[in-house]
């Protein structure tokens, strides 16, 4: 699903996936000398090589930048959900090389509108190109840029590329075939190295790995439909099951999903443990079903809970999403894994709030921490024990609340906002907030809302 695009949904083709030999990784440092002279230095590190990687080489179907960041997101939330990797780019999980080429644009009635000399569109320039039977025609040459890693960079590269090569056809300049690398700092790309020819690679077949036949014998007795019906749930039919199922929006369905299996486990367990603690403290007409008590988990879920783990994650790293080193928000997975908070807490928490034992501010502040303090700690208890602990739940006798109020009635700091009540010199509805303010602060935040407000308006009278 592209970021900004007329139409909300578009296909891309996968030409092959191959498995390949991870070669190692290079990192590019810039130091100065004691005489101020920049130097560059590449390390290498060779601890991956041999290490097996899988490669995904789509078809030119992308036509914008939002396009090719919309296709990333998409493939890493399906890699992350069915468990193939952890999808953080900046790591090395994940990488993309982009490859952009520019065509000339085709106005209503057919015609070609080149951006520079017609010339310098070379009409066989596709007959070479292993994907030339799905480019348009007079698509110039590509240009590939290597190792991304972020989807902010997949965005730049692919904007900065276009740009770049529009001027140079606008000069009568041919596009070069060539491989680049993006310059996170200056936003630009740069040349690695040029490729004689349009087809760069040249595969040949590995004789010690056979072909594979998919057929009854080689899927251990099934056929390919019914080893296909075995895999787990997939992204898009999880959001809508969590939409149907738990009456969630598309937004708080997709956040969850984006985290895969686990992530869904959780928010269901949640609900689960929710559920069946409502049911003894709450008159079994005035139990909330579910489709009320899953909106409220999925809220504490996906902003209060993942806000948590993505501070934590994004805390020291560098401010500019762009750099190497650096963790693009949109390229880091936010993992549930990474809470010190069960589901059974969570669930625990929100039932607390639904049945009014607790007051959302205390929730925050039981949540905060929960997810502080490692397992096993002092803090780490339940829900209940710790709102006990610090005296966090709400006052729900009415006796102790008419108390409160009469309290706050007596008080002389009180006396004036008293008589002009009585008097009804000002909007009477103005003096009740305001001691409804006063008696809130008697309880020390802790009053049950609404009914601390009924009690405070029957002993005004």
């Amino acid at each position: 699903q592209p970021q900004s695009s007329d139409d909300k949904f578009f296909e891309i083709g996968i030409e092959r996936i191959q498995i390949e030999q991870d070669t190692g990784k290079t990192t590019t440092l810039k130091t100065k000398d004691v005489n101020g002279r920049e130097h560059t230095q590449s390390l290498i590190d060779y601890n991956r090589a041999g290490c097996a990687l899988i490669e995904i080489v789509f078809r030119p179907d992308i036509r914008s930048a939002s396009q090719a960041a919309s296709a990333v997101l998409t493939l890493r939330q399906l890699l992350t959900h069915i468990g193939t990797c952890d999808g953080n780019m900046h790591t090395g999980s994940l990488r993309c090389d982009l490859n952009v080429s520019l065509a000339p644009v085709v106005n209503d009635s057919g015609s070609s509108v080149h951006a520079g000399n017609r010339d310098e569109m070379d009409e066989h320039a596709n007959e070479d190109n292993p994907f030339g039977k799905y480019l348009p025609p007079n698509t110039g040459n590509r240009v590939e840029v290597k190792n991304l890693n972020s989807v902010r960079q997949v965005i730049l590269a692919t904007e900065y590329e276009a740009l770049r090569q529009t001027r140079l056809l606008q000069q009568g300049v041919t596009i070069p075939q060539e491989t680049r690398t993006f310059n996170a700092p200056n936003g630009c790309t740069v040349t690695l190295r040029s490729k004689e020819d349009a087809i760069d690679y040249r595969f040949m077949p590995e004789p010690d790995v056979p072909p594979v036949i998919l057929n009854r014998d080689s899927l251990g007795g099934k056929t390919l439909p019914e080893l296909l019906g075995t895999l787990s749930e997939l992204p898009e039919a999880a959001v809508s099951r969590l939409m149907t199922e738990y009456n969630l929006d598309e937004d708080s369905a997709l956040v969850i999903v984006s985290d895969g299996a686990p992530a869904i486990d959780y928010f269901e367990r949640a609900v689960r443990c929710a559920e069946a603690e409502l049911r003894p403290t709450t008159n079994s007409v005035d139990v909330p079903n579910r489709s009320k008590v899953a909106p409220v988990v999925s809220k504490w879920l996906c902003n209060d809970l993942f806000g948590m783990v993505k501070k934590r994650q994004t805390t020291g790293t560098p401010s500019d999403p762009t750099s190497a080193s650096g963790a693009d928000p949109q390229s880091t997975a936010i993992s549930i894994a990474d809470s010190t908070v069960s589901p059974e807490q969570l669930g625990s928490l929100v039932s607390m709030i639904l049945s009014n034992t607790i007051s959302t501010r205390a929730g925050k502040n039981i949540l905060s921490l929960m997810f502080d303090n490692p397992p096993g700690s002092d803090a780490q208890k339940t829900p209940r024990a710790i709102a006990d602990a610090n005296g966090w739940k709400l006052i729900t006798d009415k006796i102790v609340l008419r108390n409160i109020c009469e309290t706050v009635m007596r008080d002389p700091q009180n006396t004036k906002q008293l008589t002009q009540y009585r008097q009804g010199k000002m909007k009477k509805h103005r003096i009740v907030k305001y001691l409804l303010g006063k008696a809130m602060s008697e309880s020390q935040g802790n009053a049950q809302p609404m009914l601390l407000e009924e009690i405070l308006t029957d002993v005004l009278g």
